[in-house]
């Protein structure tokens, strides 16, 4: 079924979807919901001409791999990967959660409701799950749940919420979270092996168009407060106060200093200031602190109280970090800040930063940053 097109130019790219509220969404007005406005917008910005078709998930990857339609969306991350197929950035962080009657997760051989070829079905086998009832809604998943007729239904939060508050399934249910899940575009084998450029065009339009699910709900905004409370408590590193005391000034030449880190990063080189900032003392204690947390801190950097890198466990993109949120809030209201959640290309996660002032004899010395994996936030913190 074709929903809707785009603006009018030369080439026309397929694009294909399933009804999946609040992401993909049927209306009078024809198709709408927060994902199919990501892929809009994303196109728009690229100035590509585009038609929206709405098939059965079935018909949607028949006629990807037939290269009859270009990009289909939204998939989880690992339904087509594996097979080589090419995936756009991510336009969703999907927040799965068991819903049951009594709560917990279930055995292998627990009754468990799922959309036929769905993202949540195809984990499920993957994972060993095989007492899976099959229907064509997550609606009728719930209502199976209500019922008695399951024990489980494993949904994304955001469309089970839209569902639960319907006065048709409106029932109270427990609610465990599972995992994260990332849901992408992918492109078919000839839009992707001619349409290189357009795609990291795509791609970075996608990220200025902002993902779905990147803000801070209520539990992941907990955890990340129980973890800056924890962080709060680190003692100073050896060597910190007296070289955090021995900056009295903005270096004169900071503006300089600033531009050759950047153009040393970008060219894969590294400066006598930035061998010096990665091997001080400072920055191997950090390094430890990193290794030591097991994946659930990405990176820790320290800067003065001006916003200069004085140690860092891995390289940064700037020397000057005194024009970063994360860096500027600490220093302005001398309390931790917790940054928005956002999308880091380079490690392909979904991160929080989390940024203490650093504090001897009540004065504000410097600013300690962390880098956080949300994901890794509620596995360890469970």
């Amino acid at each position: 079924m074709l929903l809707t097109s785009g603006v009018t130019l030369a080439e026309v790219i397929q694009l294909g979807t399933n009804e999946d509220p609040p992401y993909q969404m049927v209306t009078d007005g024809g198709l709408t919901g927060l994902v199919t406005e990501l892929m809009t917008c994303g196109l728009d910005h690229v100035g590509a001409e585009w038609q929206m078709n709405l098939y059965p998930w079935r018909r949607l990857l028949m006629d990807l791999s037939n290269n009859e339609l270009d990009i289909v969306f939204s998939l989880d991350d690992g339904m087509f990967g594996d097979n080589g197929f090419l995936s756009s950035v991510p336009l969703v962080l999907e927040k799965w959660f068991w819903y049951s009657q009594s709560g917990g997760q279930p055995e292998l051989g627990d009754s468990i409701a799922v959309v036929v070829e769905s993202n949540q079905s195809r984990w499920l086998s993957e994972q060993g799950y095989w007492n899976l009832f099959s229907v064509y809604s997550l609606e009728a998943a719930l209502k199976s749940l209500i019922a008695g007729r399951v024990e489980y239904v494993l949904a994304d939060a955001g469309s089970a919420k839209v569902l639960l508050n319907k006065s048709l399934v409106n029932h109270q249910l427990e609610a465990e979270f599972y995992r994260f899940s990332t849901l992408s575009a992918y492109f078919s084998p000839e839009f992707s092996s001619t349409k290189g450029d357009l795609i990291s065009e795509l791609d970075e339009a996608l990220l200025d168009c902002e993902p779905v699910g990147m803000i801070l709900d209520s539990e992941t905004l907990g955890r990340s407060e129980a973890l800056t409370a924890r962080l709060s408590h680190l003692s100073a590193f050896a060597g910190e106060v007296d070289r955090l005391q021995s900056v009295d000034a903005v270096s004169e030449n900071l503006a300089e200093l600033d531009e050759d880190w950047k153009q040393s990063v970008d060219n894969g080189q590294q400066t006598p200031l930035m061998k010096a900032v990665l091997n001080n003392a400072l920055s191997v204690q950090l390094k430890a602190l990193n290794e030591k947390e097991g994946g659930l801190i990405t990176e820790i950097l320290l800067t003065d109280r001006f916003g200069q890198l004085v140690a860092t466990s891995q390289l940064t993109s700037d020397y000057y970090q005194g024009d970063e949120a994360i860096v500027i809030s600490v220093l302005e209201a001398h309390q931790p800040y917790i940054s928005p959640l956002y999308y880091d290309r380079s490690t392909e996660q979904f991160q929080v930063q989390i940024s203490l002032p650093r504090f001897h004899d009540n004065r504000l010395l410097g600013v300690l940053v962390f880098g956080v994996d949300v994901q890794r936030l509620f596995q360890l913190t469970d």
